[in-house]
């Protein structure tokens, strides 16, 4: 803690080793030690201690003019007051505040009244509002002060050189073509805008270039609106209505239908070709075959009184006569007739479009 309080030493007294006068090794300071446990022992003031604070209570009293005497309880407490007393301490009063005496040396305390006098004053420091060299610049009646003409660059300008310079920039902002300035897209040259309010810039190169209204798009480009006006007005170039009545495909060029830019193709309507049908059938009207009027004769024979039969050779076809048997043989001949199958269907073309919206398609031609 060191200060004002005693260093710990190693003392023995009556054989036992003990710290004299047995300050707190924690904090430095004096301690009741602990009631509850003998061997935290508390401490003994030595009479130095003692006597270096009434010293130094003594000096104090004696450097604030008082007397030290051994009476008193408040002797130190009548040296301190928050009035402008003579050789005593400072104290603020219940307010806050405490007084000094009027300053008299540069280095003396001010007081509010020093101030607010100096701050009244109307030409401190012998200021002047007149161009006087080494015065101090204080503002006339009117509110005003003057300098001489300036001279270097951080020179105060006054209202005649202000007002020279106003005329000039004046002048200046009224030229047309100042600085050789052009609406042109002319390099190196200042950029003026024209009667109608534009100015022209070359073409961009870098990113942060100007860019100009035709670099809004390229030519080649589609735009889609369902405005009937043509883009130029918004993006410069020329348009020119494109694709009416078709719809855009993307590229391909793997597919040969679709491998050529601008490729057109495809119909609203079509009608399918035979190769073109699902396999089918068709249903033929019911319809009779009329075979001719005729008859078959044949020879009869006869067994012994049995019933007849007729005469057939059994090696032969069963419907053949006995050759020489006087069997009769007729043809028999069927009515040709014309069989029609049933129609169906219309034979006209069918939709081929794809659910759709339209809209206006321009494409820039430059």
């Amino acid at each position: 803690m060191a200060g004002l309080y005693p260093d710990n030493e190693q003392l023995s007294i009556y054989g036992e080793q003990v710290e004299w006068p047995g300050m707190d090794k924690d904090t430095g300071k004096f301690t009741n030690g602990d009631f509850d446990d003998p061997l935290k022992k508390p401490s003994f003031i030595p009479a130095d201690t003692f006597n270096l604070i009434l010293d130094n209570l003594s000096e104090l009293i004696k450097l604030m003019k008082g007397t030290p005497n051994n009476q008193a309880i408040d002797q130190l407490a009548k040296l301190f007051t928050s009035a402008a007393t003579p050789n005593k301490g400072v104290v603020r009063d219940s307010a806050g505040r405490t007084k000094f005496a009027a300053p008299s040396a540069s280095d003396d305390a001010a007081i509010k009244k020093t101030v607010d006098d100096h701050a009244a004053l109307t030409a401190p420091h012998s200021a002047t509002s007149a161009a006087t060299a080494s015065r101090i610049v204080m503002r006339d009646s009117a509110g005003r002060a003057k300098v001489v003409a300036p001279s270097a660059a951080d020179d105060i300008a006054r209202k005649d050189t202000v007002d020279t310079v106003d005329t000039k920039l004046t002048t200046h902002g009224n030229l047309t073509t100042a600085h050789s300035a052009t609406s042109a897209a002319t390099a190196s040259r200042i950029v003026i805008r024209d009667s109608a309010g534009r100015a022209k810039f070359a073409a961009p190169s870098a990113a942060d270039d100007a860019a100009r209204k035709g670099d809004l798009s390229a030519v080649g480009e589609i735009y889609l609106s369902v405005s009937p006006d043509s883009p130029a007005a918004r993006l410069g170039g020329t348009w020119t209505r494109w694709g009416q009545g078709r719809v855009p495909v993307g590229l391909s060029e793997e597919d040969a239908d679709f491998n050529t830019v601008e490729k057109t193709g495809g119909t609203k309507t079509h009608v399918l070709s035979i190769a073109e049908m699902p396999t089918h059938t068709h249903k033929q009207n019911s319809h009779t075959h009329v075979q001719n009027p005729h008859s078959h004769s044949i020879k009869l024979g006869n067994r012994g009184g049995n019933l007849p039969y007729p005469l057939i050779d059994s090696t032969a076809n069963p419907n053949t006569a006995i050759a020489g048997t006087g069997v009769v043989e007729e043809t028999a001949i069927n009515q040709a007739t014309t069989v029609t199958n049933q129609n169906t269907g219309g034979g006209g073309s069918h939709n081929n479009l794809q659910p759709y919206i339209t809209c206006y398609m321009w494409k820039r031609t430059a």
